[in-house]
Formats: C-alpha cells, structure tokens, sequence
C-alpha cells in the first residue's frame, strides 16, 4: 500500500524522465549523428584540452571556435579521466544535456501548473531544433 502511494506521487516524475530520454530516440531518428564540423572544431579543442590542459584551436591559437566551450571542458574532462574516444565522449555528452534539457523544462512547466510538466516535457523533447542540437 506504502510503495503504491510513493508509485503514484512520482508517476509524473517518472513519466517526465521517460519523455526527457525521448529527446534521444528523436535526435537520433531524425538526425543520426549532426555537427561533422565538430571532428575539426569541437573534438580538436577538446583533446588538446585534454593532452596539456590549454585550450587551442587547429592553429594553435588559444581560440575555441565554436560556440560550445562547456562542451569542449567536458569532452576534454572526460578523455582525460576515462580516457574515452572525444567523439563518443562529445556525443554521450550532448545527448545526456538534451535528456536534461528536456527534464529540467518539464520541472519548469510543473511549477507553473502541475498538469503542464508532462505535456511540456513531451514538447521539449520532441522539438527538432533540440534534437539536433543534441546530436553533435
């Protein structure tokens, strides 16, 4: 009876995390993988960040020229500790900040009425600018 209340007072949330991961299946079935500037730009940066902690771009220069600094931090991060491939980094990476994307915009719209944090999740999610977005 106890676990069948708790069942009930999180199905929303429940329901909000399986639509969040939604975004995925969308990016990937709409897109497959986006970003091929990313090998030359992102994923650049990101091992140079990763082999001497600086950050420069194919010249050198200390530049990250494209708009995704965090991302580049984050790949380069996660090849250093786990020594993972950068583009598979880079996209697990990008993917995982579409789900929360998703998650965190359904929580927003529970808070201006508890009725919308589902609708407002499955929306977010299967927004085809954020699928792509979520694919490089």
């Amino acid at each position: 009876m106890i676990l069948l209340r708790g069942v009930r007072e999180h199905r929303n949330t429940v329901i909000t995390i399986a639509l969040a991961a939604l975004t995925a299946v969308v990016a990937f079935a709409l897109f497959g993988s986006g970003g091929g500037d990313d090998s030359h730009i992102t994923w650049w940066v990101a091992d140079e960040f990763a082999r001497t902690g600086r950050i420069r771009n194919l010249n050198l220069l200390p530049l990250e020229q494209s708009s995704s600094l965090a991302l580049v931090i984050l790949a380069g991060v996660v090849k250093r500790i786990f020594h993972a491939r950068t583009p598979a980094a880079g996209v697990v990476l990008s993917l995982l900040a579409g789900v929360l994307t998703a998650w965190c915009g359904g929580r927003i719209c529970k808070r201006i009425d508890a009725r919308l944090q589902i609708p407002g999740a499955l929306l977010i999610a299967t927004t085809a600018p954020l699928a792509y977005w979520a694919t490089s």
